[in-house]
């Protein structure tokens, strides 16, 4: 209930994601210009005013923007506001006049205080104008507040679809209405929960849309997954005749472990973006932690009262598993094909593998980039000033490239040079000096190309490199978004290193083996290579919409390789079970494909339905990111886990649990011993 009274205030709070790059170039420039140029602020933000029948010269055109820029000097937050020329170039329209407002504050402060400048500004403008002129305001905070105005809308209704389809699909996989609406319940809870607890830890984690549709998403798949894996073990319990009471403990004991197991497994993978400068990754990467500890939490306290509480309400209806792994004869659909399957093992293994290269080989095309996504922008006036200034030869953005060069107190400025050889650089509109009369000067440089573009990203480069001898430092919204996609860039390696290692070591603990960990880490990345290249095939040929944002890989990949990991580790530890209880290798690897196939069918199904809800939000990245993962997870909830793994144990037989000897000494109570004269195997077992 504190979880749902906190909603509203949550929604408040809500903004964009921030794209500093923590002790970056461009944050270091936007300090040193506040510091030097008060004037300009901390950000700058060109207001656009519009007209279809008015041009710029005449006197209301003239009164409306001088009333706009006298009412906005007034608001808070606002530094200066000065009338900006128009670009030199021939595609300007006359209808069209500027402002430039210096604005405070931090990336939070400024979207806080945005709706209240847009106000005082539209009003003044409608007022003064009589409705004849139209105004909209460009820069990365108007921008980026609008994206966030666009998600959040259709995210609740995409959520709202997803939980409806999910209860669907969960209804006809448990056959019954208590079952189906357990994993709902919980999997909503928790996502509430981290929600109320946010808005108390607003200070130590900013939480803005993006990270709201992400972590939503991991929430409700992981919740949904986590329930279903519970309730599909109580039922296998609970068929062999035991107490309630001791189906619930059995339960907790097997599926709980699989699911601490799992949800250590997804926040190792989170974790591994921490080295990120990214404040909204880092963001979004403590709150990915608290939504799997709330949600493994969840689960395992409220999800056993439920079971012991309703079981006939919970029990699946019907289970494909025979209540006893020891009933003779009484194979399910599963296991017979898992049987099947090991019978061709290499066969099967030749079809998998060339099946995911197949899908992989236009991953060799992928291009990585950043595109603001205009289209989705079209209908905000934000949107729609950045178009108009792009149409007339404000392509770099009004506030352009600001390169800041200290010099000592009392010294001439030697900029002049600069300036002349920048300004004859054909990717240049125009460049020109501005000193502030004591230690610095700004030389504000406009490109032709749009801010996005890595025409501008490689002048960004270039003038760092010319200035950096002077100390010089360049920032503005380009070299913002500039450093943003090179700390991504730079990071990828090792995030990619920390991930592999990571997960490595954590499957050899979970699985007690060597070789299992490798064969799971080389069919994530397979499966990741083979969702990519699909994302390069799905988008439209031609053009910036070939873009893949920059961040997608990253993020995808960690989410991937989490829940990749959740999946392996359903299947494996069963599977492990029964080769405790047993040694027979074929026997453990199609009981447990038997025991947890129809879990992680719905599972998937459940999480691809998910992630398919990211793609309607209309955003170039979030469309991505739900694309991969969902392609992903059928892919490995299908190919992968139920033809590669079965094949590749079969094959790897009893090499499947082999450790080192060191290893192996300390855990030689969990090797069944040779079989008894009576076929049934003597066991040393502490569970």
């Amino acid at each position: 209930m504190a979880a749902v009274l906190a909603l509203p205030t949550l929604y408040h709070k809500l903004g964009a994601p921030p794209l500093e790059v923590a002790g970056s170039d461009s944050a270091r420039a936007a300090q040193e210009l506040a510091r030097a140029f008060p004037s300009l602020g901390s950000e700058q933000v060109v207001a656009v005013f519009r007209s279809e029948r008015l041009t710029a010269d005449t006197e209301p055109f003239r009164v409306t923007v001088e009333a706009a820029a006298k009412g906005l000097r007034a608001a808070a937050g606002v530094r200066d506001v000065q009338p900006l020329p128009p670009p030199p170039s021939a595609r300007h329209s006359p209808h069209l006049a500027y402002l430039l407002i210096g604005v405070d504050g931090d990336s939070a402060e400024r979207q806080l205080r945005l709706p209240a400048q847009t106000a005082v500004l539209e009003q003044a403008t409608a007022q003064a104008s009589g409705g004849r002129i139209s105004v909209g305001v460009v820069g990365l905070t108007p921008l980026f507040t609008d994206i966030k105005d666009t998600v959040l809308a259709k995210l609740s209704r995409a959520e709202l679809i997803t939980m409806v389809v999910a209860f669907v699909l969960l209804l006809a996989g448990l056959k019954r209405f208590g079952a189906a609406g357990v994993p709902l319940l919980v999997a909503g809870s928790a996502v509430l929960v981290l929600a109320g607890l946010l808005v108390p830890l607003s200070a130590l984690i900013p939480a803005n849309v993006v990270l709201v549709a992400v972590v939503s998403a991991i929430g409700l798949g992981l919740g949904l997954d986590y329930t279903l894996l519970m309730i599909t073990r109580f039922g296998q319990e609970s068929r062999s005749g035991v107490r309630t009471e001791d189906a619930v403990v059995a339960t907790v004991a097997s599926a709980g472990m699989t699911v601490l197991y799992s949800a250590l497994a997804i926040m190792a993978s989170l974790a591994c973006l921490l080295p990120l400068k990214i404040n909204a990754l880092r963001d979004c990467v403590t709150a990915g932690l608290l939504m799997a500890g709330v949600t493994t939490l969840a689960t395992l306290t409220v999800v056993p009262a439920i079971l012991a509480t309703f079981p006939q309400r919970v029990r699946p209806a019907r289970e494909d598993l025979p209540a006893r792994e020891d009933l003779p004869g009484r194979e399910g659909g599963w296991a017979r094909w898992a049987r099947h399957l090991m019978r061709h093992p290499w066969h099967y293994i030749a079809a998998a593998a060339t099946l995911l290269v197949l899908a992989a080989a236009p991953v060799s095309d992928i291009r990585l980039g950043f595109d603001l996504d205009r289209p989705s922008l079209a209908g905000h006036p934000s949107g729609q000033a950045l178009m108009a200034m792009e149409e007339n030869g404000f392509a770099g953005g009004a506030a352009g490239i600001m390169v800041l060069l200290p010099r000592p107190p009392g010294t001439a400025p030697q900029i002049a040079a600069l300036a002349a050889t920048v300004g004859d650089d054909p990717r240049v509109m125009t460049a020109q000096a501005l000193d502030n009369g004591h230690d610095c000067t700004l030389l504000s440089v406009l490109p032709h190309a749009s801010l996005d573009s890595p025409v501008v990203a490689e002048l960004i480069a270039d003038l760092r490199r010319m200035t950096s001898d002077r100390g010089g430092s360049v920032g503005g919204p380009a070299a913002t978004l500039t450093d943003f996609l090179d700390q991504v860039e730079t990071a990828g390696p090792q995030v990619l290193v920390l991930l592999l290692c990571g997960g490595f070591l954590f499957l050899l603990v979970a699985f007690r083996s060597l070789l299992l960990p490798i064969k799971a880490i080389l069919a994530n990345l397979l499966v990741a290579a083979a969702s990519f290249g699909l994302l390069v095939l799905a988008l439209p040929a031609g053009g910036e919409s070939r873009t893949v944002d920059i961040f997608v890989p990253l993020v995808a990949f960690v989410v991937l390789f989490g829940l990749s990991m959740d999946y392996e580790i359903f299947l494996v530890r069963r599977m492990r079970e029964r080769y405790l209880a047993t040694g027979d290798n074929t026997g453990a690897v199609s009981g447990g494909l038997q025991d947890t196939a129809r879990s992680i069918s719905l599972a998937a199904l459940v999480m691809i339905t998910v992630f398919l809800g990211l793609m309607t939000t209309g955003r170039r990245e979030l469309v991505q990111i739900g694309f991969v993962l969902a392609v992903a997870i059928a892919l490995d909830a299908t190919i992968v886990r139920f033809a590669l793994v079965p094949a590749l144990m079969q094959v790897l037989g009893r090499w499947n649990w082999w450790l080192p000897r060191p290893h192996r000494k300390r855990r030689r109570h969990d090797r069944p011993e040779a079989p008894g004269p009576a076929g049934e195997p003597r066991l040393q077992l502490q569970r």
